[in-house]
C-alpha cells in the first residue's frame, strides 16, 4: 500500500470498520511511513477527543450546522462550493467531526488563541481532503472560483491562482466547517500534497508559525483580514509556498 491508496481506507481503519485485509495493509504502511503514521495518530486523537467530549460539544453545534451535516450524509453531494466529488459518510461520523470542529470554533474564532484557531482549521484541512477519497483534483480557474464565492456567499475575495514554478495549483474552494460557514477555505495542491488557505474576514491576529498534529501552519493578517495557511509537508518545504501566499493573498 502506498500513501495514495491509504487515503480511502484510513478513516474506516481508525473507526474500526475496515475489513481484516485492509487493516493489515494499513498497519504495515503506518509502520514504515512516518508522515502517514503522524496523520493517523492525529486522527485517532481527534476521534478519542470526540468520544470523551461528545456530551459537552453537542450544545456548541448550531442547528443549521447539524442540518448541513445530516444533508451531507443523505446524499453524496457537494457541501458549499467544491470541484471534486465527495464521498458519502455516515451520520454518526459526520456529526462527530462537525461537533468537534464546532467545539474548537467556539473558542478559536471568537477568542485570541492562535493555537486553538490552528487546531480547528487543521482538522478541517485534514477532513476536507480526506472526504475527497484521495482522488486527484483538476485545476480550477481562480476567476470562476471568485465568481462562485461571490454568487453563493456574497464573498468578494481575490483567490491566488497558484504558482507553476512552486508546483502549486488551485483545486477548489468551500466554506469552512469549523466556523459554521463564516470562513473561506481555499484548496490547493503542492506537488500533489494538500494545502489549505483559510481567509477570516474582520479578524486581526498576530503573525505566527506553528503546527498541530504534525501539520505546519502560518497565521498572518493584512488589514482587517486574517489568513491561515495549513500544509501537509514539512515546514521547510512549505516556506516558499507561504511566501507566495503572503505576497499574493490580500
Amino acid at each position: 500500500m502506498n500513501c495514495d491508496e491509504l487515503e480511502p481506507v484510513l478513516t474506516p481503519y481508525i473507526d474500526g470498520e475496515a475489513p481484516p485485509g485492509d487493516r493489515e495493509r494499513v498497519a504495515e504502511h503506518l509502520q514504515r511511513c512516518r508522515p502517514c503514521a503522524t496523520r493517523a495518530a492525529g486522527e485517532q486523537a481527534a476521534s478519542r477527543l470526540v468520544h470523551l467530549r461528545a456530551r459537552s460539544l453537542a450544545p456548541a453545534a448550531p442547528r443549521a450546522l447539524r442540518e448541513r451535516c445530516a444533508a451531507l450524509v443523505r446524499r453524496p453531494a457537494p457541501l458549499g462550493l467544491t470541484w471534486f466529488s465527495w464521498q458519502p459518510v455516515r451520520l454518526a461520523a459526520a456529526t462527530s467531526i462537525v461537533l468537534l470542529l464546532a467545539g474548537f470554533a467556539g473558542f478559536a474564532l471568537f477568542g485570541h488563541s492562535n493555537t486553538l484557531l490552528v487546531a480547528g482549521l487543521t482538522l478541517d484541512h485534514v477532513k476536507c481532503f480526506a472526504f475527497s477519497g484521495g482522488a486527484p483534483s483538476a485545476e480550477a480557474d481562480p476567476r470562476a472560483v471568485e465568481a462562485g464565492l461571490r454568487q453563493d456567499y456574497g464573498w468578494r475575495l481575490r483567490v491566488p491562482p497558484g504558482a507553476t514554478r512552486e508546483g502549486l495549483r488551485l483545486v477548489g474552494a468551500r466554506r469552512c466547517l469549523s466556523s459554521d460557514g463564516t470562513v473561506a477555505h481555499l484548496l490547493y495542491r503542492h506537488a500533489g500534497k494538500p494545502v489549505s488557505l483559510f481567509v477570516l474576514p474582520e479578524s486581526v491576529r498576530k503573525t505566527v508559525s506553528t503546527s498541530f498534529i504534525g501539520y505546519p501552519s502560518r497565521v498572518w493578517s493584512r488589514g482587517a483580514t486574517t489568513f491561515v495557511l495549513v500544509g501537509s509537508e514539512s515546514d521547510a518545504v512549505m516556506q516558499p509556498v507561504a511566501r507566495y501566499f503572503q505576497a499574493a493573498a490580500y
